[in-house]
């Protein structure tokens, strides 16, 4: 589908990823230098998991196990 639009519709798409690939580097850079990064909605990336839990609290996360 993606092949087939005109490259004026194709626009505002490739437009948001622009702006994604540069929300996303700085993030990356908060993080290299301070450990965590603030996300969009004004979040401490440390803080994600505690505010938006992906979870019901009745499941059990797997444990994660290390390979070789």
């Amino acid at each position: 589908m993606w092949k087939s639009l005109k490259e004026e519709d194709k626009k505002p798409f490739i437009q948001l990823s622009e702006q994604d690939k540069k929300r996303h580097e700085k993030e990356m850079n908060d993080f290299d230098k301070l450990g965590y990064f603030i996300d969009s909605d004004g979040v401490k990336s440390t803080d994600l998991m505690l505010s938006n839990p992906k979870f019901k609290k009745h499941v059990v996360m797997p444990k994660l196990v290390k390979r070789p």
